[in-house]
């Protein structure tokens, strides 16, 4: 062989050795594609032509998206920071969150347990509709008895998120009804509860751990209104009406499956 054309032929092998991993890198580099919703899609581009892009994503998916959903296709992202988020935000289906807590009533002390459980369904990915079973404890004072009850309360409950990021912002909050569950008798005087409205508002956050489970934590108010009898004979029997509106700052942890 020609040593001259040898030598060409050398270097050309070198040559294409040298820059075929710099192709390879090209073909991988990772794009942004900004939807006309807001929303944002990152992977790679394996394919482009009139009417759709096909796009590989860090989750192995590989998405088609049309033309007319694309607002613009943004800046290259560094492939060694780029790190995929792979939990989805759930836009459909039944939910529940179980949650614990306390509740203060005025008395200066977080001393009272509150404890809810909520299944439902999600209509988007932002507001979840269902209803809530729960418990809480409340405590009686008055110039004539002492006594405490606990509550299970049932109602409609609404949440709604204020993003659709998997570490986001919500309030919630029910409106429904607490059941008195028990009356004190002593020696001299007894003590009758009746249930009465109840209502909470909250605003919390919540945390996605994987794509099923979600924590969260929440800080709020609630009203339970109560009536019943006090019944007294220290000094002949007497029955007092009364009614009491509990007005209660709380605070819970949960977890939303």
């Amino acid at each position: 062989m020609n040593t001259r054309l040898y030598i060409k032929f050398l270097l050309a092998v070198i040559a294409i050795a040298i820059s075929a991993p710099a192709i390879a890198q090209e073909s991988k580099e990772i794009s942004k594609i900004h939807l006309k919703d807001g929303s944002t899609l990152v992977g790679v581009i394996i394919e482009d032509n009139n009417y759709f892009i096909k796009l590989s994503t860090a989750t192995m998916d590989t998405l088609e998206i049309g033309y007319k959903l694309i607002l613009g296709i943004g800046e290259k992202v560094n492939v060694q920071k780029y790190r995929a988020n792979p939990i989805k935000i759930k836009d459909k289906g039944i939910f529940a969150t179980a949650s614990i807590g306390l509740l203060e009533e005025g008395r200066g002390n977080f001393d009272e347990i509150r404890l809810g459980l909520v299944v439902g369904k999600r209509l988007n990915d932002r507001l979840n509709l269902g209803i809530e079973i729960g418990m809480q404890g409340h405590t009686f004072t008055s110039n004539f008895a002492w006594g405490d009850s606990d509550f299970i309360t049932a109602g409609l409950y609404a949440k709604y998120f204020l993003s659709t990021k998997s570490n986001r912002w919500f309030f919630d909050g029910t409106i429904g009804y607490g059941f008195a569950q028990a009356g004190e008798s002593f020696q001299d005087y007894a003590h009758d509860y009746n249930g009465g409205v109840n209502t909470a508002f909250n605003i919390g956050r919540q945390w996605g751990l994987s794509n099923t489970v979600g924590l969260f934590f929440k800080l709020g108010v609630g009203y339970q209104h109560v009536t019943g009898e006090i019944f007294t004979n220290w000094n002949g029997a007497v029955t007092t009406s009364y009614r009491k509106e509990f007005i209660y700052p709380s605070f819970l942890i949960g977890v939303e499956f």
